[in-house]
């Protein structure tokens, strides 16, 4: 098995402490038993030690949602080189250890849905270089650097839903040329700096209801050419500039 690519499931077991693995690759960990019968479902890990994973160069996927996740070393990920999807989703994630995702590089995917996180540091997200859907959905976030994203490329989906954003940055999605859906929706998002969403040439949906947008500027939405979708509902919107919707020709649903 040595070019094997394998899955790693670890959601809603019990485990207490993920600790160094060594000498083995493991092939979907919910069908494996322990030693004293018992196997591996409905765990509850709250602590990810340094090296956890070492030595599982071929793992692609790893699951660790639904557990009491309080703490994850930033050396845990380390020889991940392969892995492609990690979903750390329904934890108790507060932050974000620095360089804790430096080295998923091939990472595609990443779930972090219904944490704690209360903001997205400077370069936090900066490594993952592959990265083409992001989840961040269900926290506490009020802010977001306006670097947390740079150099993102390859981004399609964007899911920042049921946060706490009071305001969205002028180049926060400067580097997400190929991005085709953002959701904000369910913020506190009360201002859309002009030209935010300039970049965004190939966004085709964009979610921005549940806010308390109260006005529509004349670039707001500048540079959106290709979106199909808008929503917009439940916001607290007033005044509409004559040109506010403008650019938006492809627009299909509002």
């Amino acid at each position: 098995m040595e070019n094997a690519r394998c899955n790693i499931e670890l959601n809603n077991n019990r485990f207490v402490q993920a600790k160094e693995w060594k000498d083995q690759i493991r092939i979907n960990v919910r069908e494996w038993e322990l030693k004293d019968g018992k196997n591996l479902d409905y765990n509850h890990i709250t602590a990810i030690e340094e090296y956890a994973f070492s030595g599982l160069n071929n793992l692609a996927e790893l699951y660790l949602s639904g557990n009491g996740l309080t703490f994850i070393a930033n050396t845990s990920f380390l020889d991940l080189h392969s892995l492609q999807i990690l979903d750390l989703s329904y934890n108790k994630l507060s932050s974000l250890p620095p360089g804790l995702f430096d080295t998923l590089e091939s990472l595609v995917e990443l779930n972090l849905e219904n944490n704690l996180l209360s903001s997205i540091p400077e370069y936090a997200l900066t490594h993952l270089q592959s990265i083409q859907t992001l989840t961040l959905s269900h926290q506490a976030i009020t802010t977001i650097h306006t670097n947390a994203f740079r150099g993102l490329r390859n981004l399609k989906n964007i899911d920042l839903s049921f946060n706490k954003i009071t305001s969205i940055q002028q180049r926060l999605f400067e580097d997400q040329q190929r991005l085709q859906i953002l959701n904000l929706g369910t913020n506190s998002i009360a201002e859309i700096k002009d030209f935010a969403f300039s970049n965004l040439s190939s966004l085709n949906s964009l979610d921005i209801r549940v806010n308390k947008i109260t006005q529509i500027t004349q670039y707001m939405f500048y540079g959106l050419e290709n979106l199909r979708q808008l929503e917009m509902r439940f916001n607290q919107i007033s005044d509409i500039h004559a040109e506010g919707f403008f650019s938006l020709s492809y627009l299909q649903r509002m």
